[in-house]
């Protein structure tokens, strides 16, 4: 059975799964969705959002890679272009309060833009020059943690994140598609592990030859940044693995 997830919040914690051919998608109350085709794993990591690191479809119906076109092309038996499954980011408190505090995941792509945002909130707490964007262990104390959850909370309820989240998710929705390099923009590749034009239905861009800018697997939501800021408060500090 084709799945049909909602982005907008943790999806491990809301459980909005639907059917694709039922009438109770929730196109209106999200702004992103994931597809797939058997049950995904939503409780692989305590945070719920390691299924996050999944390529965003967009919902406006024009879009090629919108919800209503992938789910058309799925019933003409075409496979549903997925975006590419990366590597995730564990981080782990060191003295955690509480289960929450104990472990957050993201996905690479999830994880980058939201500690861009992270020291554009606090840059008192994170220096200029520092580690967050790698995994090698580097990490805050517990005060500066704490301290970074309150500035995260208070930009969440004065408004200031969603404002941003949106700045942000229509910079993404403004980027031209680029042409595939996995079939050469033909929409037919040939067979793995080469790349270039061939006789197979191509994986890459869903057989449309073009694919999204590679910024949009970069995504931005501020149920995101709310799950890292609880995370932050009883974590005891953390390191970034």
């Amino acid at each position: 059975m084709l799945l049909v997830s909602c982005l907008t919040r943790p999806v491990a914690a809301s459980g909005d799964t639907f059917a694709a051919s039922s009438r109770a998608l929730p196109w209106r109350s999200c702004d992103a969705l994931i597809i797939d085709d058997a049950s995904l794993d939503y409780c692989s990591s305590p945070t719920g959002l390691r299924a996050l690191g999944r390529m965003p479809l967009f919902l406006q119906p024009e879009h090629p890679f919108s919800i209503q076109n992938i789910i058309r092309r799925k019933a003409e038996g075409m496979l549903p272009c997925e975006g590419v499954l990366i590597m995730d980011v564990d981080v782990y408190g060191k003295i955690p309060s509480s289960k929450v505090g104990q472990y957050f995941c993201n996905s690479i792509g999830w994880w980058n833009p939201l500690w861009s945002y992270c020291e554009k909130i606090a840059p008192d707490l994170i220096p200029t020059v520092n580690l967050g964007h790698s995994r090698n262990g580097w990490g805050l104390t517990d005060d500066a943690s704490r301290t970074l959850s309150g500035h995260l909370m208070a930009a969440i309820e004065s408004g200031h994140t969603k404002r941003y989240a949106d700045r942000y998710r229509k910079k993404l929705e403004a980027l031209p598609l680029e042409p595939c390099t996995i079939c050469g923009a033909t929409g037919k590749r040939t067979e793995p592990p080469r790349t270039g034009p061939g006789e197979m239905h191509c994986n890459g861009c869903n057989g449309l030859g073009q694919a999204l800018n590679p910024a949009c697997h970069y995504p931005f939501e501020v149920e995101n940044v709310q799950a890292f800021a609880e995370f932050l408060r009883d974590c005891g500090g953390f390191e970034i693995h």
